[in-house]
């Protein structure tokens, strides 16, 4: 029987006030009226409680999910398109799970023990996506950077390009296997499935970068061999040192240790720093003269091979030729696989040609520097000669120049003047009933050419005349600036006339 208030319940009380007819015939219960009160009072406190519990446990349920769901999240900042993609959806399918565990454990329909083992098996997947995400990221960058610098290397096999195209263009899902283990899957343009677990990303196909060329690679190895060098002459019949030290820079053969060494020591480092891919990208992006093309397949076979020893048969008749040494060198030697013997064999061909060149060009230089400075030598030898054979004249026709300065501006009468210190034999004078003025050889009286009027009333004129005629100065050197003559007027005439 459901309990009712003490108010609504027959007894004394009501009865005394009227509220029915009952004939009370036991004493009025005032205990049980107060246990009933008592009752009524605790009945709304616990309600109260009840009412905090749920609250709490809502608040406390709630922090779960958020914290739950905050567990879960993925970057999803990596600059692609695709990959932030993927790190998104990933993240909404995993907060979907997370909180529907919360769920689940709130009505009781899984333990806190289930609860959290399920819990713990998503944060695994998360575990597992993360690196997987910063793996394919990584490869996203290499192959964008690598197609806009143009040196994505030939090495790369169709379906990696086709499995990188995919990957940048969103063609892909992250899944979860039947194991828990998180999978990247999904197909490329021309249909081919791709899957790589999460657990497996070591093996994920990796991007070929093109390397530099053999040339590249060996110059500065056979530029620091062309360095000349004090080294001890060697015999080249008795091949022993003679005992003379000479400077000389490395030979470019395999005989010789110091280029052997350098040669082979340079291919070893780049091989430490390049590995594999290396060796994939020279034998695929560059080729060497004298030596046949390799295909992708030919590559890969090579790659593939295991350990290799060659023998005198992996060696080309061309090889031998042009290698010399090449078969006592590299015979019965043990290589990672034969792509490594193949492109040791063109790195060595590359050094031996460019270590010739570099000899060659030093030796035409050193002949051509030897024949200008013989040929300078001579220059100044001549030119020393013919120096001294003309420094008496020359210095004579500088002292004449500066004794010509100080003569007074040559007339027709201050001659004697220019005659009296001339060097040579010829002279200034009349001549002859004609009253003409000559140059000619006082000595013999042979008249050499006549002076004209006109040159004889222009001091500057025959100025020149005289040095070139009489002192022997060079056409380049005869400048004379010197006043015109004043005509004498009439009284000056006659001043001198008297003598006054």
């Amino acid at each position: 029987m459901k309990k009712q208030s003490p108010l609504k319940r027959q007894g004394m009380i009501a009865q005394s006030l009227g509220f029915n007819n009952l004939v009370v015939n036991r004493p009025f219960d005032y205990k049980a009226v107060a246990d009933d009160i008592d009752d009524s009072i605790n009945l709304a406190r616990e309600r109260r409680r009840q009412d905090e519990l749920d609250r709490r446990r809502r608040f406390s349920y709630g922090q779960l999910q958020a914290k739950t769901a905050s567990s879960l999240m993925l970057d999803s900042d990596s600059g692609y398109n695709a990959i932030d993609s993927y790190a998104s959806k990933a993240t909404r399918e995993l907060a979907d799970r997370g909180s529907a565990l919360v769920t689940q454990l709130e009505n009781g329909v899984i333990s806190a023990a289930e609860f959290g083992n399920l819990y713990s098996t998503l944060q695994n997947q998360v575990g597992q996506i993360k690196p997987l995400l910063e793996s394919l990221q990584t490869k996203a960058t290499e192959y964008a950077t690598e197609i806009a610098q143009g040196n994505r290397s030939m090495a790369n096999d169709e379906d990696h390009e086709s499995f990188m195209e995919a990957l940048v263009e969103g063609r892909g899902e992250l899944t979860v296997d039947d194991k828990g283990v998180v999978v990247f899957k999904g197909k490329t343009k021309d249909g081919k499935e791709f899957s790589i677990p999460a657990n497996q990303i070591a093996n994920m196909p990796q991007n070929i970068a093109r390397v530099n060329g053999f040339s590249q690679l060996t110059k500065p190895i056979t530029n620091a061999l062309n360095e000349l060098k004090e080294t001890d002459e060697i015999d080249p019949i008795t091949k022993k040192p003679t005992g003379k030290i000479i400077n000389a820079s490395v030979a470019p053969f395999l005989s010789d240790s110091q280029f052997r060494t350098a040669i082979r020591g340079g291919f070893d480092d780049f091989l430490a720093q390049n590995s594999m891919n290396g060796l994939k990208s020279l034998a695929m992006d560059h080729q060497v003269a004298g030596f046949s093309p390799i295909t992708y397949d030919e590559m890969d076979q090579m790659a593939n091979s295991g350990s290799f020893i060659p023998s005198e048969n992996d060696f080309t008749d061309w090889e031998i030729a042009n290698i010399p040494g090449i078969v006592e060198e590299m015979a019965g030697e043990t290589f990672a696989n034969q792509l490594e013997f193949e492109m040791e064999k063109r790195w060595i061909k590359t050094a031996m040609d460019q270590t010739f060149y570099n000899q060659q060009q030093n030796w035409t230089q050193r002949n051509y520097e030897l024949e200008k400075e013989k040929i300078l030598s001579r220059e100044r030898i001549a030119q020393l000669q013919a120096n001294q054979a003309r420094s008496v004249t020359e210095r004579d026709r500088v002292v004449n120049l500066r004794f010509i300065n100080q003569l007074p501006a040559p007339t027709p009468d201050n001659l004697d003047a220019w005659n009296l210190n001339a060097p040579g034999t010829i002279r200034i004078g009349k001549e002859g009933k004609d009253n003409k003025y000559y140059l000619y050889d006082p000595k013999t009286g042979k008249k050499y050419m006549e002076v004209p009027s006109n040159i004889m009333s222009n001091p500057n004129e025959l100025a020149k005349v005289l040095a070139i005629q009489l002192y022997g100065v060079p056409v380049g050197m005869t400048s004379f600036n010197y006043a015109p003559i004043k005509k004498a007027g009439p009284i000056k005439k006659v001043r001198e006339f008297f003598n006054i």
